[in-house]
Parts: structure tokens; sequence; C-alpha cells
């Protein structure tokens, strides 16, 4: 028993603090305990919210005026600065604008219905405004046309005429478009040549011999062989389908007297239309329309430099004949049309001292195509 109550006692001094270290540890407590609360205070936020609505700006700008944040904003009228283009006349803000008229040509230009494009000339209030005028409306510049082309050879008249086009079934050659005094777009070079004539005798500006009606096939190039069988049928089968058909009697034509057909080259959609997609042969009506647009019919001389002076540049080509022969190359231009006559075909035939524009000759004559647009 005296044993254990010594030991008791031991462990009771054991948890006891010296006066020393009750001091210590009442200083480290108090120290934690005041900068707790000073962190605390520390980290605590004031803040308010302020609303702010402006609806009458007729306080106009003001650089210096500085209004007050402490309370919410009702009656701030002013503002900062503003563009040239608002307007805060009466308190509101809106934008400013201008009224210009536009004035209808004719109605030509403009049917009921015609959907087109604008451009505009100018800036600010001394700005005008256009519309742009469909192919056929009158115009003096480009700029006033939709298509961006305007004629003035044919006396002021917009038209899609421009760019390239690739050559039609048969024909790898890309082609490019001029308007034709008469308004039509054509094609700037014959069917087959490799450039736009420099000459009215540039041999590289021929291009291909047609036999009036037929296709692609191979007939109309220079060095297609000849051969005496007529063809049955629009198309001529194999083996002569790339030959020139020779017929020197009876109707001059490729084809047999029994299959005669004045629809091959009719429109873009003839049956052999040559031609690139949208364009075909012209009419001999619109080779006169040509013509008369050029200002020379009944041309009595130097009418072949007049053709090739045209945008066209029709150089002289010369033909090759129902035989088989080349003749006139350099000295005669003939170029088919899409109109039968009879038995023949009418073409455009001219020289230096004549100009036809509805020429009738056999239709197993190899000749010049130019196309145009449809």
């Amino acid at each position: 028993m005296l044993n254990l109550r010594k030991k008791l006692e031991k462990i009771k001094r054991g948890f006891r603090f010296g006066k020393k270290r009750q001091l210590i540890f009442g200083g480290v407590f108090a120290v934690f305990l005041i900068g707790g609360f000073g962190l605390w205070g520390i980290l605590k936020i004031k803040g308010a919210t302020f609303g702010w609505t402006q609806s009458d700006w007729s306080g106009g700008a003001d650089l210096s005026a500085k209004a007050s944040h402490l309370t919410d904003q009702l009656g701030w009228t002013k503002f900062y600065a503003k563009d040239a283009s608002l307007d805060t006349s009466g308190g509101e803000i809106k934008l400013t604008g201008t009224t210009n008229s536009v004035v209808e040509t004719t109605s030509v230009d403009f049917s009921s219905g015609t959907n087109t494009k604008v451009y505009a000339t100018g800036t600010g209030t001394a700005g005008t405004l256009y519309a742009q005028k469909p192919d056929g409306g009158t115009c003096t510049t480009a700029t006033q046309c939709q298509s961006g082309f305007c004629s003035i050879t044919a006396g002021g008249v917009c038209s899609l005429c421009g760019g390239t086009v690739n050559g039609g079934s048969g024909d790898a050659n890309t082609y490019g478009m001029v308007l034709g005094a008469d308004g039509n777009c054509w094609l700037d070079r014959n069917l087959g040549a490799t450039r736009v004539a420099q000459t009215k005798t540039d041999t590289s500006a021929y291009g291909w011999y047609y036999q009036w009606g037929r296709a692609t096939d191979g007939h109309q190039l220079a060095s297609a062989s000849a051969t005496t069988t007529l063809s049955p049928t629009d198309t001529v089968a194999f083996p002569d389908t790339a030959k020139f058909i020779i017929n020197n009697s009876a109707n001059y034509d490729w084809k047999t007297n029994a299959t005669k057909n004045d629809n091959l080259w009719q429109g873009i959609a003839g049956v052999n239309n040559p031609c690139p997609t949208g364009f075909r042969l012209p009419t001999a009506t619109e080779f006169g329309t040509l013509i008369n647009a050029l200002g020379f019919t009944g041309c009595t001389s130097t009418c072949d430099d007049k053709l090739f002076a045209s945008t066209l540049k029709l150089p002289l080509a010369g033909a090759r004949f129902t035989s088989g022969s080349w003749y006139y190359q350099g000295s005669y231009g003939f170029y088919w049309s899409s109109s039968p006559s009879g038995t023949y075909a009418a073409n455009l035939y001219f020289y230096s001292t004549n100009v036809a524009p509805a020429y009738t000759n056999n239709r197993a004559y190899g000749f010049s195509v130019r196309c145009l647009k449809n």
C-alpha cells in the first residue's frame, strides 16, 4: 500500500508545470488568440451595389463632367463622346441617314420582276446608288451591267460575254468570247483554231473545215483522208467516221438522198451541233444582221479587211471543195450558217470586193465554223 501511494504521487508531480513553464504557455496562447481575431478583421470585406439608368442623351458630349457614384443614378444626360453618324437630338440616340433618288431609264432595262445587283459611286451625302442592268439594258460603262460587260460598239448594251469556254464534244480546245457589233456573243476564233487571227491570212487561225451538218468526228481536220461512200445515217459509221466524204454529183451532200436532214445544226439542241455548250451556229439572218451592224452591206472594196478589223477577226481560211481539194486559202472566207436552203445550205461568203451573208453552197463542202452564244 505504501509503495502504491508513492508511485501515485510521482505521477501527479509529472503533470504539474513549473511557474516558468506556465508563463510561457500562457503567453503563446494569448498571442495566438489575439492574432486570430486580427486576421479575421483584415479578411472582412465591405461592398455596395449601385444601379445606372440613362434614357436621355440631350446633355451632349462632355469630357470633364463626372457623375457621383454614391447613390443610384437616374438623371444623367451627358456622354463622353459620339460618332458623327449618331444623332442625339430630342434626347434619343439613333443613326443618321440621307435620302437619294433612283431613276429607272427604260422599261427594257428593268422589267417587272427583274432581280438585279447594285453598285455605288462617291462617298457620304455625295454618293449615289445604282441598280445594275440585266443583259440588253442600255449602258455607257461596264459597272452599270450585271454581267460586268458593256458593248459600246453595239450602241451601249449590257451583255454577258467574257472569259473562256471549253470546246464541244470531240473538241479539246478552249475558246475566248467577244461581243460582235450585232450585240451577240461570239467565239473569238474559228472552231479548231489554235489562236485568234493575227492577220487575215494567219494559217494558225484558219481552224477546221466542216461539211454542213456533220459532227466533230475527225472529218473536219485538214489531214482527214477522203472517201466516196455516202452516209445513210446522221452520224458517219466506221470505217468512214473520220473521213471527208466526196460527192461531186447528184445532191452534193455527204448523206444519201433518202436521208437528207435539215435539222442537224438547228440551235444548241441540233443533232450534230459542233459548238461548245450553250453555243450554236448562226442563222443566215444573223450573219446578215452582223454585216449590217458593221456598216458595209454592199461592200465593194477592202471587205475582207473590214471583217478582220471587227471584234470577230474573221480570217480568209478558204474551203475544201466537194472534190476533196483545197481552194482559196488566204483569198476567200466561207463560214457555214445553220440555215438549210433546198438541197444546199447558206453561208457567209466574202473576199476583198464582196460580202454575201446568205450565199448558198453544196453541203459536202468543207467550210469554217464560228459559233455564237445562244
